[in-house]
């Protein structure tokens, strides 16, 4: 951004978030406009000293105000929500010590809410003011830092996380599934109207999570068609890609979308 482009009164992100950082200030320039008060106690937040089951540096701890009560809080900051969902799988304690509240940019991953009290979204709320309230905060909040990517590469960059023998799978997926895919921070996104029922992982175990099914009957035939594994305390399944040929992705998607 040239220097000329900047108004000498702005103070604030030249572009809209794309760094769990920027989330950070993004929450704090909206603090008049989030649900509730916040008070922020600690930052980084060590495990061990609050007892918790998990080894997860937790980002923040505070209270909130709720009908005219402080409660206290224990606070995630994540650029999509979705991001939570690879903490979960890295420190399955979260699930028993469980984070009160996510504040992100975009909430990317309805079945989060199944882990955490609350998720607020940045993004519907910066883009609820007026608009000269917004560029107050965002001088160029449509697009990202220049030097990042737009989704569709995200789900490039993703593309090139899976191992040579996986990543056709996913990209015959991509062309098979009915609606758009999106991009989380570690796993591309499946949706099915207006929620996530299937989730692509690029982590170190590359692997699919079904998060939705029609009923039990179809959870089983998921599980025995193709050796997967249900997930304590979720319901949901998880299926190794190396479990699924792409000669038969087609038969997968028919029965991961299958609903009543």
């Amino acid at each position: 951004m040239a220097n000329e482009e900047i108004p000498i009164e702005f103070s604030g992100l030249a572009y809209a978030p794309s760094t769990e950082n920027e989330v950070y200030m993004l929450a704090a320039f909206l603090r008049e406009h989030l649900p509730y008060k916040i008070v922020f106690e600690e930052f980084e937040v060590n495990p061990k000293q609050q007892g918790y089951k998990h080894s997860k540096w937790l980002d923040a701890r505070g209270k909130r105000l709720v009908k005219g009560k402080w409660e206290d809080i224990t606070i995630e900051f994540k650029l999509y929500s979705s991001g939570f969902l690879s903490d979960l799988e890295t420190h399955p304690g979260l699930k028993v010590d469980r984070a009160n509240l996510i504040i992100c940019w975009c909430d990317d991953a309805r079945e989060v809410t199944d882990y955490v009290d609350e998720v607020i979204s940045l993004k519907p709320i910066f883009f609820g003011l007026p608009e000269d309230e917004r560029r107050r905060i965002i001088l160029y909040p449509e697009i990202t830092t220049p030097d990042k990517t737009s989704q569709l590469s995200s789900i490039d960059d993703l593309l090139s996380h899976f191992s040579e023998a996986n990543r056709p799978k996913v990209e015959n997926l991509l062309e098979l599934w009915p609606q758009q895919a999106q991009a989380g921070v570690a796993e591309i996104l499946f949706p099915w109207g207006a929620r996530t029922i299937l989730r692509v992982c690029a982590y170190s175990t590359e692997h699919i999570i079904i998060t939705e099914y029609a009923n039990e009957g179809a959870k089983g035939a998921i599980l025995s068609r193709f050796e997967g594994k249900t997930l304590p305390g979720s319901g949901q399944i998880s299926i190794p890609l190396e479990n699924i040929d792409l000669g038969v992705l087609p038969e997968f998607v028919d029965m991961a979308s299958a609903r009543i």
